[in-house]
């Protein structure tokens, strides 16, 4: 009799051992796709909160600058919505000075410009966060 056996085909454990191959290979494909997804929504919201910030700070210098016309004013806050991001800030007054003198004029003129710490504080899709910057105003 011949030997048959190189047509039978596949074994039961070989059949197991491919599958388990198979399936491993599947779940490393879907966990690297559920990751990429997971960096992607997280870049995403970076690049918001990055396109905001700079047009945020400008809207708060602005403000600062023409509301520090009242030097009996040392401190405002305000809000903000921007690109879905969330911006409350406060801004103190932390030194008044007065202009330099003329140099053929002894005469001190009054105390026009102000420097001002604005801390933000930013909420973007439950994220919080908060950063600091200083203004000066004349």
């Amino acid at each position: 009799m011949k030997n048959n056996r190189a047509n039978q085909g596949f074994t039961l454990i070989e059949v197991l051992i491919a599958a388990i191959i198979l399936f491993a290979s599947i779940a490393l494909v879907a966990e690297l796709f559920s990751a990429s997804s997971l960096s992607s929504k997280k870049a995403i919201r970076v690049a918001e909160y990055n396109q905001a910030v700079p047009l945020i700070n400008r809207i708060i210098k602005s403000e600062i600058q023409s509301k520090a016309v009242d030097l009996s004013l040392s401190s405002f806050s305000g809000e903000l919505l921007a690109f879905g991001v969330d911006f409350q800030w406060q801004a103190e007054r932390i030194s008044l000075l007065s202009p330099p003198l003329e140099p053929d004029s002894n005469v001190a003129r009054a105390a026009t410009f102000g420097l001002f710490n604005v801390t933000v504080f930013t909420q973007h899709n439950d994220v919080k966060g908060e950063y600091t910057f200083a203004v000066a105003t004349w």
